[in-house]
């Protein structure tokens, strides 16, 4: 409660045990003693003159509005920070006080050492590595875990030095599952492509029928009569929550195909401006690769940017795309659609599935290094981390160098080409220094599984997991708190 608080509320009690009539608080928080009525009301109908002479005075004041601004939004900080201290999946650190900006800048409010989200902003820093899969996202995601920083690869995960989440800040552990909600929704749109284009399932009328065992059929044919306006309106709610959330790295798919999204959400939901990584890859090494060693989701050349080619980019706008754009409706033409047209489209309406067992298309490939070619430039000439793995193969870059660069670019305030983004960000790194101290050696996976949906975690790389011996020895860890519920 703040100090201003206690008079008026400490008044309000002492009347209401005299009397049962209620006593009005003024907006000026004046209180009276506990007065007749008739008393009470001439004190009343004297301040609200006097009050109203004071309001007018002050809205006169050309500086109240940037004022009272400033000032309500650090009571509320204020309030808000103190009224909601909770024990976060067994963590109970000490609160800390971040220091107060000045005046042309939001204030930093008190806060708990590891879970660094208030009101939709995250405090956090953002490590974004928005080059593809298949362009060294690997090595930047296990030297961001070394260095200490929570972080998420496509089906990977790092937050802890042991298994599940216990110890684990609560808002690094939603950001975490709301990660793995965007991928079983990718994974489903995949999934559901895949089947499509092997004649797996098909459109019966408005519904999807799965041409399977009948224990499986269902679960697929619910998944894959998701529409395509739902599935996108799923996947940015998800987003929104992952970056609202304390987690730092995030690499690989699929937040290089949600590049505009990501930046847009960064910009309004974390406190200091992203720092870009971007690997350098030769466009056309890379579209070879990518094909013949993934199979991947790729938007249909029709809703591709510019039509330049199918490619993995720009997922969200393939599916804003495909709703606007006359199409062959379930392989029928269809009526010009628009943004709120009631018609459902299905995932293979925007989106097609590449098997890497397809045999080489040159047209498609081509499509591809054209896509990542115009994707390198519209984000190269803004990344402040730009490493080349494929440069030279003499001399590698090791991952205990990237390991480095990382904490660097993080906690040494090498922002924007060394220019610092935001008034707060100097304040910041001093308690990131603090946070990010030890090395986050437990490596956790998450797979999905279409014909059940379900979610299952283990970890890959259980020596590194700290285990006890008791642990070890029943193969289960008793006091572990899993991350998927």
């Amino acid at each position: 409660m703040d100090d201003d608080d206690g008079g008026v509320y400490g008044s309000e009690s002492r009347c209401a045990a005299a009397s049962d009539e209620q006593v009005k608080i003024l907006p000026s928080q004046t209180t009276f003693p506990c007065l007749s009525r008739r008393g009470r009301t001439r004190k009343i109908k004297l301040s609200y003159a006097l009050m109203a002479a004071l309001l007018i005075a002050v809205f006169a004041s050309p500086y109240h509005h940037s004022r009272r601004k400033i000032s309500s939004e650090s009571t509320i900080l204020k309030r808000s920070t103190f009224s909601e201290k909770r024990d976060y999946y067994g963590v109970q650190d000490a609160y800390v006080n971040l220091p107060v900006l000045s005046s042309n800048d939001q204030p930093i409010p008190a806060t708990k050492k590891d879970d660094q989200t208030y009101h939709g902003l995250s405090y956090a820093p953002l490590f974004y590595h928005i080059s593809p899969g298949s362009t060294g996202s690997r090595t930047l995601y296990h030297a961001a875990c070394t260095s200490g920083f929570p972080s998420v690869h496509h089906k990977s995960f790092c937050i802890s030095q042991t298994r599940g989440v216990k110890g684990v800040a609560g808002n690094v552990v939603e950001g975490v599952r709301s990660h793995f909600e965007i991928l079983r929704l990718y994974q489903i749109a995949t999934d559901c492509c895949s089947l499509w284009s092997k004649g797996k399932i098909r459109v019966v009328g408005n519904d999807v029928v799965f041409s399977g065992s009948n224990k499986t059929s269902v679960v697929v044919e619910q998944l894959c009569n998701t529409s395509l306006r739902e599935w996108m309106n799923d996947i940015q709610t998800h987003l929104t929550t992952v970056i609202e959330s304390g987690l730092v790295g995030l690499f690989d798919t699929p937040y290089p195909y949600l590049a505009p999204q990501v930046l847009k959400l960064a910009d309004r939901q974390r406190k200091t401006t992203p720092i870009i990584a971007m690997t350098k890859r030769n466009p056309k090494g890379w579209a070879q690769s990518r094909s013949k060693n993934h199979g991947i989701l790729v938007c249909r050349n029709e809703y591709s940017y510019e039509r330049l080619g199918s490619s993995e980019f720009d997922v969200i706008g393939c599916c804003r795309r495909a709703h606007t754009a006359p199409l062959a409706h379930y392989g029928e033409p269809a009526n010009h659609l628009k943004p709120n047209d009631s018609t459902i489209l299905r995932f293979w309406d925007a989106f097609q599935y590449r098997s890497r067992s397809e045999e080489i298309d040159l047209t498609f490939q081509m499509g591809m290094e054209r896509q990542m070619n115009r994707h390198q430039e519209l984000y190269l000439p803004g990344a402040q981390y730009t490493p080349n793995f494929f440069g030279n193969e003499s001399k590698p870059i090791k991952e205990a160098d990237v390991s480095i660069s990382i904490r660097d670019h993080i906690l040494g305030g090498k922002l924007m080409n060394g220019v610092i983004a935001r008034n707060s960000t100097e304040q910041l790194q001093s308690i990131w220094q603090d946070v990010y101290t030890k090395p986050l050696t437990c490596r956790g996976r998450v797979n999905w599984n279409i014909k059940n949906d379900t979610l299952v975690e283990f970890y890959h790389l259980p020596k590194t997991c700290g285990l006890s011996s008791r642990a070890k020895k029943d193969k289960i860890d008793h006091n572990m708190i899993p991350l998927i519920p």
